[in-house]
């Protein structure tokens, strides 16, 4: 049985260039925007804790500011400092009729 994509928000909700928190089943989810392209992560940093809506966004990478981890968003791998060392959860997005989905079904991570 595949994990069903589900409603969070509206893409106008999250700011162009910019990324918010959404909670999903007791969980941060971490949305970034850059034009029409919205990625999905954990919402803390795997690494430090941070929540990651707070990250500096630059294009498809991230980067942690508690203690500077860049995070691909696109395959979740640590890009900086150490390369692969740390992964960062991210889930697939669907855009459907101005709303923002996300393929995610609960987490035994608490916050």
């Amino acid at each position: 049985m595949s994990v069903p994509f589900r409603r969070v928000c509206a893409l106008t909700e999250i700011p162009d260039g910019e990324a918010v928190t959404v909670e999903l089943d007791n969980s941060e989810i971490a949305l970034f925007r850059s034009g029409d392209a919205v990625h999905a992560t954990e919402g803390r940093c795997p690494h430090a804790f941070e929540q990651m809506s707070k990250a500096a966004l630059d294009g498809e990478t991230v980067t942690c500011l508690a203690h500077h981890y860049c995070f691909d968003l696109r395959t979740g791998k640590a890009t900086k400092p150490t390369p692969g060392i740390a992964f960062l959860k991210v889930f697939p997005v669907e855009l459907r009729d101005g709303d923002v989905y996300v393929q995610f079904e609960g987490s035994d991570d608490e916050w």
